[in-house]
């Protein structure tokens, strides 16, 4: 792996856990529902799904140099 793809990794792991621990997560933290979920839930699971886009876009082989 390259240093820009870890210090990419680095910024990426930094930036989902601050988004998945309490000063931000305490936001959503309501008794809301939002398309049928509480909001908690779809929060967590959108966070999600963007991480594993993020991770994907920079491990991907097919990066211009």
């Amino acid at each position: 792996m390259s240093n820009e793809r870890n210090s990419k990794l680095l910024i990426t792991f930094a930036v989902f856990f601050l988004l998945f621990n309490f000063p931000i997560l305490g936001i959503v933290d309501r008794q809301r529902v939002w398309f049928g979920l509480p909001a908690t839930y779809l929060y967590l699971f959108l966070v999600w799904l963007l991480l594993i886009i993020v991770v994907a876009v920079i491990v991907s082989p097919n990066q211009k140099k």
